[in-house]
């Protein structure tokens, strides 16, 4: 679950990097119960994004465009999700949704 110190480890102008993927790395944040420590994990990858220097995509599932969940739990994954996914488009040069196959340009 140390995502971003992996992330720190790999981190060089010549590297290039696939998270895939990151929903699940927040689900298994989620899964502990540990608030401090998913807020600690969330900085952390933000922080190492933003240092990050070589290419590096994050994988992120959509969760937001069908139906949700009504436990709590799942609403929760969704918030977080769309959060840290809106957090991370700040940081990044791109942005791509991508559904069937067919990529769609949020951010470029």
């Amino acid at each position: 679950m140390a995502l971003a110190s992996v992330l720190d480890s790999l981190n060089a102008p010549e590297q290039a990097v696939i998270v895939e993927c990151f929903t699940l790395w927040l689900t298994n944040l989620l899964c502990l119960e540990d608030d401090a420590r998913l807020e600690s994990e969330k900085c952390a990858l933000l922080q190492a994004v933003e240092r990050f220097e070589g290419d590096l995509v994050l994988v992120s599932s959509e969760v937001g465009l069908g139906i949700m969940p009504m436990n709590a739990l799942a609403r929760r994954f969704g918030d977080e999700a769309g959060a840290m996914n809106q957090a991370l488009a700040k940081l990044t040069d791109r942005v791509t949704f991508v559904a069937a196959g067919l990529p769609l340009p949020l951010k470029s």
